[in-house]
């Protein structure tokens, strides 16, 4: 089956490409370098509620207030790789990407190109971008290079709104 907007946006299957070429997580069809996905948490919940109680005066249990609705953490989790030692720039590359935390970004979620069209996007804020120093050297994981650093990206959402682009 191809893939259409209709279906929503994409999650380890989608290549998830911040601020408009900034930085392209899960690009596989391109080829090294990359920075393959791992896990996406938060994606896919609900956003975060304000819970305002109050105890009820002379009987059981609590007054409910209405509230608004928040944003939503989400978090990518995964490797950067390379064919060499080059590993280190690109590492380089992802966090200058992601160094700016006062302003929101766009992140655009696009299908495969064999997959079909349709893009999914939301405004989203740097909370942390976190690379490890260690190379990954575990022979379940180093294929198609020894060459991999572990990142976890951490955004933001603002309100829970994803936008057909």
């Amino acid at each position: 089956m191809a893939y259409n907007s209709a279906l929503g946006p994409l999650g380890l299957q989608g290549r998830h490409d911040w601020n408009s070429n900034d930085f392209i997580i899960n690009d596989l069809a391109n080829g090294l370098p990359y920075a393959y996905l791992d896990r996406i948490t938060g994606l896919f919940s609900l956003p975060d509620l304000d819970d305002l109680r109050d105890p009820r005066i002379g009987a059981d249990g609590e007054v409910l207030y209405p509230s608004f609705t928040r944003g939503k953490t989400i978090t990518y989790e995964g490797r950067l790789i390379t064919e060499d030692d080059s590993i280190y720039a690109y590492r380089w590359e992802m966090l200058t990407a992601f160094a700016e935390q006062s302003d929101e970004g766009t992140m655009v979620i696009t299908p495969h190109p064999s997959w079909g069209a349709g893009s999914w996007a939301y405004q989203a804020r740097v909370l942390a971008c976190e690379i490890d120093d260690e190379i990954i050297t575990d022979s379940m994981t180093a294929a198609p290079s020894p060459y991999q650093l572990h990142f976890i990206l951490s955004l933001r959402m603002r309100n829970n709104v994803f936008t057909v682009v």
